[in-house]
């Protein structure tokens, strides 16, 4: 584990030393870039000022507490999310440097993160440093969420269904971020997320400690060329590494050798894209683009003192993003966008079967064990289309109807017995929105939104989740569709000042 240490402290030193000689290099070179936008404030306001949830779950008459239809209206002052959407920021963009600082409210609402970004430029070259740093290239043509590819889980490790993450952005928003403007290229490389912890492993036999070390580390690169009239197009990577220091312990009761015993003591996820962000026509837009994203385990770990191999080492993600934007009449704007994401692994902690302990990631097994039972498919699928239109110069409405369709399929041996075990979810959207402009600075909006979804579990799915029904007398599981629909009325200021 020293060796992990070393190679954090090589990569930090190597990078502070290309970046002081590229600026070095080319700070004779600076030249006027424009007068910049000046100091500028900017405030969002948004609430939820009504909420309307609607449960209905299939044979509550043998379901749980949780399980019961039910309906919660909520009101902005009772809202858990108000404000959750705002932000106050103040910035100044000058010629050759700029930066900005923003709060908005965090998880809880009585912790606000602050935001901070600071940039300099020399020549064509431009450092950015914060926590607010978005760096992206392709052009989502509107999309919110913007480019991206599904993961199963969040950030943390948190089963979430529909958690994203967007391959082109390559700080993950912190970090240092270093762009070349070359013409018609644009080279951007991005590193953040430096940790490590010292965290020795006592000797059973002696007053003796064993060095062993924890740590993050994240870098990330673009190429980006532009095509002019014709478009752009571009490249990004992003490496997250991660190692656990309580994964590794001594190879036996006798040894000081420190092994890993868990084959995600140490974690490489390798996240890319290729997009094309094209103008079809003067009133076409386009933008395709691949993602993927590898996470890759130790392919070897140990158990009891000996080398075990991991049954399922590599996780690949394949996904593909098509968006299309029309502005070929007057004041109308038609725009659509699609995602799908597709793998296999064998976590059948995505199944979600609540209660049942045997029900894990069984590729982080050894193999002679994982190879036992069925790989997982993976599919989510989503499809949108909007329209707006220009009522007049200050009044716009838009309306946008989009699709989500997650289903995740096994069918053979899993940890508690056979069977097949298929779990959906169809998620349908609708946002109507009203947008007026009471300066070209200042503008208030209203929106209706609507979600309906609906999720169904198969009998043998539902076998596996024992709290999934009532426990004492337990029925025979069965099938089961339950549906949620969600009413939604934000609304939100948006006031810049300069």
């Amino acid at each position: 584990m020293r060796k992990l240490n070393e190679r954090f402290n090589i990569k930090i030193s190597l990078l502070a030393l290309t970046l002081i000689a590229g600026i070095s290099s080319i700070s004779a070179q600076e030249t006027d870039t424009g007068k910049g936008e000046g100091v500028k404030a900017a405030i969002d306001l948004y609430v939820d000022i009504f909420r309307v949830t609607n449960q209905t779950f299939e044979r509550p008459d043998i379901r749980g507490k949780t399980y019961q239809d039910n309906t919660v209206a909520e009101f902005f002052y009772t809202n858990k999310d108000f404000w959750s959407d705002s932000k106050v920021s103040i910035g100044y963009d000058g010629s050759f440097f700029g930066g900005s600082f923003a709060i908005q409210p965090g998880e809880e609402l009585i912790k606000p993160v602050s935001k901070l970004k600071g940039w300099v430029q020399f020549g064509f070259l431009r450092v950015t440093l914060g926590n607010d740093i978005e760096s992206v290239y392709a052009d989502p043509l509107d999309a919110d969420p913007k480019i991206r590819i599904y993961t199963g889980k969040n950030s943390n490790g948190v089963v979430s269904w529909n958690s994203t993450i967007n391959p082109d952005n390559i700080t993950r928003d912190e970090g240092l971020l270093v762009e070349a403007f070359l013409k018609s290229f644009t080279i951007a490389a991005a590193a953040g997320n430096f940790t490590s912890k010292f965290d020795p492993l006592k000797v059973a036999t002696a007053n003796e400690y064993i060095d062993r070390y924890e740590g993050t580390f994240r870098y990330g690169a673009r190429v980006g060329y532009n095509l002019g009239q014709f478009g752009k197009v571009n490249a990004s990577y992003t490496m997250d590494y991660e190692s656990v220091a309580n994964n590794y312990s001594f190879k036996s009761a006798n040894s000081t050798d420190i092994v890993p015993i868990k084959p995600d003591a140490e974690v490489f996820k390798h996240i890319f894209g290729v997009y094309g962000s094209l103008h079809l026509t003067p009133v076409l837009d386009l933008t395709v683009g691949y993602n993927g994203f590898i996470t890759a385990y130790l392919s070897e770990f140990y158990l009891a003192g000996n080398p075990v191999q991991t049954g399922y080492p590599i996780v690949f993600k394949n996904g593909v993003n098509l968006n299309l934007r029309y502005k070929g009449i007057a004041g109308l704007t038609l725009r659509t966008d699609h995602c799908l994401t597709l793998w296999e692994d064998k976590d059948y902690e995505l199944f979600e079967t609540t209660g049942n302990s045997a029900w894990i990631n069984i590729g982080l097994t050894p193999s002679v064990n994982a190879d036992n039972y069925a790989s997982i498919s993976h599919l989510i699928l989503w499809n949108g289309i909007g329209a707006a239109y220009e009522f007049t110069d200050r009044f716009t409405g838009s309306i946008y109807v989009r699709n989500l369709f997650s289903q995740y399929t096994a069918s053979g041996r899993t940890p508690n017995g056979s069977g097949n075990y298929t779990l959906f979810r169809d998620q349908i959207g609708v946002e109507i929105k009203g947008m007026y402009k009471l300066h070209p600075k200042a503008e208030v909006f209203v929106k209706l939104i609507l979600e309906d979804t609906m999720i169904s579990r198969s009998q043998d799915l539902n076998a596996q989740s024992p709290n999934h029904f009532i426990q004492n007398p337990a029925p025979e599981p069965v099938e089961t569709f339950d549906n949620e629909l969600l009413v939604r009325i934000p609304i939100g200021i948006q006031l810049t000042l300069q």
